[in-house]
């Protein structure tokens, strides 16, 4: 990794990068690993708090020991009340997800502000959230502006973007008069009282349904109490519904009266409607005399934009020139000019105001201002993305995903996304949910793709709430819960999600986490027609004894298509592979309508019969969820089957259950076995796995030589981990003679094959000219392509070389903007460098709060630089109010990490406090 830090914050040469065997091979020998869990577990009993942090997390991922969520939990717990924070924090997430626990939001909070109070800004951020939503807390804006304003102060641009949206909405400090006490119980008595504000918010309420039965007429009854106390928005609105019909009689005479009055009370968008609405009626008399409106209503001469705003937009008001460029877009109040609407728009972005750069994006995006420039488009969105405007982040991101105006690059959609996500923009968080449910760019993690679909529902995005339940009703990455599936499809399809009404449909009337109730089903069924699918047509006529189209969903007469009408009687004959056909047809949705369900029983019927295929099938959906309760106990009876048919894949699979203990007694030596057999039948990872047993002596003798020879088998194989692994061991010496021109050829090889990590380890070799000659050129290349795959380290590297101008010209922003990325993919050693660059001001102007956050992020990731670094802040109250006491904690950690400045200092502390 890049840099090393002194007393001083400055920074040293690259190191060379040593092949991270323990991250490829688990290469802790099983003892060792066993021993430190124990010393973990000792040092916990005795009341150390960073040793049940560090322990929770054990039991959480399940590597070492049995996975033990609750467990876990417990730890965490234990690591708060013991002063961690971070403790705190992970507490207080699996309780608010429900991560192998039950959901208990009111814990949640409690853990969050005990986080906060420790100083964990996470911790922060997320509470304002609750408060935001009122999740687990009442509802307090003013309580969220606090806890937001805290995480955006310790640089959380997430937080900061929440803060600005609650200031804009005047939300800190007071509900929003259109939004009744939080769209809940709207107050009828301010309204009765004379406060129009009140009764726009109570018409709000009905007419959207919100805290209150749907009642349009009554929404219009308050619009014109609103409209006669003076309020102009209560008669513009009231005027629409005359021109609509929407609560009242369509009536466009009336709403030309109630135009006229938005109007003369400076509501600029009725002065627009009622001089379309007049210059309509004039055209449409004979003789062209103009129409009275009727009722005294005039119409207006035409504003010009206020002085005051032109005054403001002339002394440097940003909003302001935005404002003025509106007007004359829609000609609302001025002239409609939209070359002078592109001119101030235009000033309002030099003036820093994103929105207006995200406008002018759009509009060169899609060719609304001249000729398409994508471009130019890509440009204006990363000037708003970086001024904190999200969904020019979101945009930008797309561009990148789509190779407009920019060269196509998914690791930088990916990190603008998450940008975007962490800003509170909900499609950016349904994206990222999405990579990591198919593991693309990332690795396939249902866990964290939960997450992110949770947080895109909490921000009212439905197709969030639509795939959340789904993975609820499969128990992917969640605790099963039918329950939590019906309340999000509930929330889904009263957002208009089609398939939300039909899946809760379903869900009524199968009884399925709601009370069985057919009526229910049929009206949301009903619903799901309306939106226009045809399978809610259908099931609602069949609920409502109207009986069935006779058509299948595809449109063809009596539902199998004449071709596969034979497949079913077959299958019912024995013929095991007309079995496996129709458990294609149906995973697939080829020919009839998909249904996973279905799927699996033919899988398992063509196992019966003797397909091994449909054995491996079988296997593969009981293993993973899919369509089928997750049982990995069945899916391992299904791959022994598979295996003892000559499936070599499927041994290779039943090895890792037995490896892992998962659904089987946990047996290396079964395991070992099974992945001899698969490595035998062909499958180049079953030879990858069993190298890794001998190479740690699990389940059969240690024997580094064998694992060696089963690791050139299994690149020969296209494995490219084992071409990866025989590098390793020819890199380190580990095992095998020493021998870096070797080790070269297997990274590319591996490298040729996409895997990052080869490509960077052989990046390090060229950079230091060790077995291959010397080519730094070639080097930096190689970690482009290695940060591309998603290898942290990469990016850092390519970041050091633009740091220091070696290989690659002098560019300070370049290799900021790699750091970054090697930072936010999980390599401390990004951080680390990020945090010097703040800390000295080195190509990005000086900011001790930067520097410090990056420092506590590397010491959090392992880096004992970072923690030594960040005591050097506490020790000197650099940037930070001094505090010793926080200082010999972190000098303690690193000088655990084998920091010996660290273990210095923290002697020279501990001496003076005596």
């Amino acid at each position: 990794m890049a840099g090393a830090s002194g007393g001083n914050l400055m920074k040293t040469p690259i190191l060379h990068v040593a092949s991270i065997l323990a991250a490829l091979f688990l290469a802790v020998a099983e003892a060792a690993a066993i021993e430190n869990v124990e010393q973990l577990r000792s040092a916990c009993d005795g009341g150390d708090a960073r040793a049940c942090f560090r322990l929770a997390f054990v039991h959480a991922d399940g590597k070492q020991v049995p996975k033990d969520v609750p467990k876990a939990l417990a730890l965490f717990v234990k690591a708060c009340d013991g002063g961690h924070a971070a403790g705190c924090f992970s507490a207080g997430m699996k309780l608010r997800l429900g991560f192998g626990v039950p959901r208990d939001l009111k814990r949640a909070a409690a853990l969050f502000r005990r986080g906060c109070d420790g100083g964990f800004v996470s911790a922060c951020q997320e509470l304002g959230s609750l408060y935001l939503r009122g999740i687990g807390v009442p509802k307090d804006l003013a309580k969220a502006a606090r806890f937001y304003r805290k995480a955006c102060d310790a640089g959380r641009s997430g937080a900061c973007a929440r803060l600005r949206k609650l200031k804009t909405a005047g939300a800190a400090t007071r509900q929003r008069p259109n939004s009744p006490q939080g769209r809940n119980a709207p107050d009828q008595s301010a309204c009765d009282n004379g406060d129009v504000k009140a009764c726009m918010g109570l018409a709000a309420a009905y007419a959207r349904g919100r805290g209150v039965p749907r009642d349009r007429r009554k929404a219009a009854a308050l619009l014109r109490k609103a409209c006669d106390g003076g309020h102009a928005r209560g008669c513009f609105f009231l005027a629409v519904g005359y021109m609509r019909g929407l609560g009242v009689r369509q009536n466009p005479r009336q709403a030309a009266i109630y135009f006229g009055k938005a109007c003369d009370g400076g509501h600029q968008g009725g002065c627009e409607e009622l001089r379309k609405l007049n210059a309509g009626r004039a055209t449409a008399r004979p003789g062209g005399a103009p129409a009275s409106s009727g009722g005294g209503a005039r119409q207006p001469e035409p504003t010009r934009a206020p002085d005051a705003a032109a005054a403001d937009c002339d002394k440097g008001d940003a909003k302001a020139c935005y404002d003025i460029a509106f007007a004359y877009a829609k000609g609302r109040g001025v002239p409609k000019d939209k070359r002078r609407s592109v001119i101030l728009t235009h000033k309002a972005c030099d003036l820093g105001y994103p929105k207006a750069c995200h406008a002018l994006a759009i509009g060169y995006g899609r060719g609304l201002i001249g000729q398409r420039d994508p471009q130019r488009a890509a440009a204006l969105y990363r000037k708003a993305c970086d001024a904190g405007f999200m969904k020019s982040c979101f945009n930008l991101g797309n561009a990148y995903r789509e190779g407009k105006g920019v060269a196509r690059d998914m690791n930088k959609m990916a990190a603008l996304y998450r940008k975007a996500c962490d800003g509170g923009e909900p499609r950016s968080c349904y994206n990222i949910g999405v990579m990591y449910r198919k593991g693309v760019l990332v690795g396939r993690d249902l866990r964290v793709s939960a997450a992110f679909l949770a947080r895109a529902c909490q921000n009212n995005l439905m197709i969030g709430c639509f795939h959340l339940a789904g993975m609820y009703v499969k128990g992917s990455g969640v605790p099963r819960d039918e329950s939590i599936a019906a309340s999000l499809l509930r929330k889904a399809c009263g957002g208009g999600h089609v398939m939300g009404c039909f899946n809760l449909g379903v869900a009524h009337e199968r009884g399925a986490g709601v009370a069985r109730d057919d009526a229910k089903a049929a009206r949301f069924y009903a619903k799901a027609c309306q939106g226009g699918l045809r399978r809610g047509c259908d099931a609602a006529r069949r609920l409502n004894g109207q009986g069935p189209r006779g058509r299948n969903e595809r449109g063809a007469p009596g539902g199998q298509p004449p071709s596969r009408a034979r497949l079913p009687v077959a299958c019912d004959a024995g013929d095991a592979r007309a079995c496996f056909r129709l458990g294609e047809l149906y995973r697939t949705g080829k020919s009839v309508a998909r249904h996973l369900g279905r799927a699996a029983a033919y899988y398992r019927r063509a196992c019966e019969a003797g397909d091994v295929r449909g054995c491996a099938r079988a296997g593969r959906m009981h293993d993973l969820g899919i369509g089928v309760p997750r049982d990995r106990a069945l899916a391992a009876r299904f791959f022994r089957q598979a295996c003892d048919g000559g499936a070599a894949r499927s041994c290779n699979v039943l090895g890792v259950l037995y490896s892992k203990g998962d659904g089987v007694p946990r047996d290396k030596r079964q395991a070992a076995r099974l992945y001899l057999k698969a490595c035998d039948g062909g499958n180049a990872v079953g030879c990858t796995n069993l190298a890794h047993l001998y190479y740690n002596g699990a389940g059969v003798p240690r024997d580094k030589t064998q694992a060696a020879a089963l690791l050139r088998k299994a690149c020969a194989g296209g494995d490219m981990e084992g071409c990866s692994r025989i590098g390793q061991m020819y890199d380190d010496g580990d095992g095998l003679t020493r021998n870096r021109t070797v080790a070269a050829k297997f990274f590319r090889k591996a490298c040729d094959g996409d895997h990052a990590q080869s490509c960077n380890n052989l990046a390090v070799l060229y950079a230091s000219g060790d077995g291959v000659p010397r080519d730094v050129k070639r080097a930096a290349t190689l970690y482009l392509k290695a940060c591309d795959g998603g290898d942290a380290i990469g990016c850092t590297n390519l970041g050091y070389m633009h740091d220091a101008g070696k290989g690659m010209p002098l560019d300070k922003a370049r290799a900021i903007a790699f750091y970054r990325r090697g930072c936010d993919d999980g390599d401390p050693g990004g951080c680390f460098n990020l945090g010097l660059m703040h800390g000295k001001g080195d190509g990005v102007p000086r900011n001790k709060t930067l520097a410090g956050l990056y420092f506590r992020i590397a010491c959090d990731g392992g880096d004992p630089k970072g923690c030594y670094n960040y005591a050097l802040m506490f020790e000197a109250g650099y940037g930070v109010r001094k505090n010793s006491r926080r200082a010999r904690q972190l000098y303690a950690r690193a000088c655990d990490l084998r920091n010996q400045r660290a273990c210095a200092k923290l002697r020279t502390l501990t001496n003076q406090a005596r």
